[in-house]
């Protein structure tokens, strides 16, 4: 994931070991969902872009990537806003 810290936006790159729908979500600290956006994942190695989120306040975002199906979480880390 980069840059990290981030101004406008985030890449992520990982690998899914199955093709799927996964919803990329971004929170704050305080556990409310500031970003969301249901993406395709294919097998093997994905490059994910989260951007037009220059209007959040500098500070600390989780970050999951996680199966529309199973819940399951596919990529999780931290960011930080400047």
């Amino acid at each position: 994931m980069y840059p990290n810290p981030f101004v406008d936006q985030i890449h992520i790159e990982f690998a899914a070991n199955f093709n799927t729908t996964a919803s990329v979500l971004m929170y704050s600290l305080n556990g409310s969902v500031v970003y969301q956006k249901n993406i395709s994942l294919y097998t093997g190695n994905n490059s994910i872009t989260i951007d037009n989120i220059n209007n959040l306040i500098s500070g600390v975002y989780a970050i999951k990537i996680v199966d529309v199906k199973s819940k399951q979480t596919m990529f999780q880390s931290k960011a930080i806003k400047k």
